[in-house]
Formats: structure tokens, C-alpha cells, sequence
């Protein structure tokens, strides 16, 4: 974990059932059990969750003109023990997580895309050290290393202008991107 700077070793067993009703539209279910060790901390980690993805990019790569939303639910399952050494009193031994991430592309002039991007990690109750957000890195902060933070809750909005150097017919492509 580079927040924390401590090993995070997992054995996972996961189930999923996902389905696409159409070709824009993603559902999905899973379950996961997962033994954890991080630092001193042995925990078992129980996740159950469903979500929903609305996708109408064409090609991910070079989106134009498209929205991708997913929206999230996942009940986590965990000791009071991974709570640290001085838990609250009457700890919540489980927590709800909402995860949203929205993004949208809209073409300017010639090739060039401005991407918009706003992402949303909230949970009910706090969350053992090894199940925080981390922020920092392209995914959510670019301009700091990855896990320059971490919390248990994450809202993110950035902003990028996609200039393609090559045609999007090319077998290989070429681009820039601003943010």
C-alpha cells in the first residue's frame, strides 16, 4: 500500500454474473471473500455488490461524442480489529460503498475531444485501513503519485482535452492529452 507503505497480501475467491441486456447497457453481481494481511492486521473481507454501467463509447480509446456512467453498491464485511488499535466505541462491523463514475466526450473542432469526468467513492461507516481510496495518479489526481492519500470516502472532477496526432483509421495511433 503506498499510503500506508505496509505489504497488502490477499487470497480472493470471487464469483460474477454479468449481463448486456443491450449494447450500451451492462449489469452485474459478484461476491467476494478475501483473506488479508496488511501490516499487523489478519482480516477476512466479505464483499457483495451489484452495478450498472451505461456505455455508448464506440472505440474507448478515442471516445466522441459518448457518456460513460457506472454506478455501484457494494456491503463490506470485515473485523473491528482492522479498525485500528483504538476502534470506535460500538463499531459498525460492515459498510455500504457507492461508487459513481461519469464521464462524458464531446468533439470539437476537427479530432480534437474535451473530456469531462467526475468519480464519487462514499461509504457508511468507516473502513478498515486496506479498504481506503486512494488518490493520486491518472486514475484520480494526476500530479501526485499514486496513494499520496487515502480515506475512506473519494470525489474527484478533472477535465482533458484529447488531440489525436494520427487519423483514427490507422492501424496504430498517436495522440496528446491535456489536462
Amino acid at each position: 500500500n503506498p499510503f500506508y507503505e505496509l505489504g497488502d497480501m490477499r487470497q480472493t475467491v470471487w464469483a460474477r454474473v454479468e449481463s448486456a441486456p443491450r449494447s450500451w447497457l451492462r449489469t452485474g453481481v459478484g461476491a467476494r471473500l478475501s483473506d488479508v494481511a496488511f501490516g499487523a492486521i489478519d482480516d477476512r473481507l466479505t464483499t457483495f455488490g451489484a452495478d450498472v454501467t451505461v456505455d455508448t463509447r464506440v472505440d474507448p480509446a478515442l471516445p466522441r461524442n459518448a457518456v460513460f456512467v457506472s454506478l455501484g453498491i457494494e456491503r463490506l464485511g470485515f473485523a473491528s480489529e482492522s479498525l485500528g488499535p483504538e476502534p470506535p466505541p460500538d463499531p459498525a462491523l460492515s459498510a455500504r460503498r457507492v461508487t459513481v463514475d461519469a464521464r462524458g466526450y464531446v468533439g470539437l473542432i476537427r479530432q480534437a475531444v474535451l473530456a469531462l469526468r467526475a468519480q464519487s467513492v462514499t461509504t457508511s461507516e468507516p473502513v478498515p485501513a486496506f479498504e481506503q481510496q486512494l488518490a493520486g495518479g491518472i486514475p484520480s489526481l494526476r500530479g501526485y503519485d499514486v496513494g499520496s492519500f487515502a480515506a475512506d470516502n473519494l470525489a474527484a472532477l478533472s477535465a482533458e482535452l484529447l488531440l489525436p496526432l494520427t487519423s483514427p483509421l490507422n492501424v496504430g495511433r498517436l495522440g496528446i492529452k491535456l489536462f
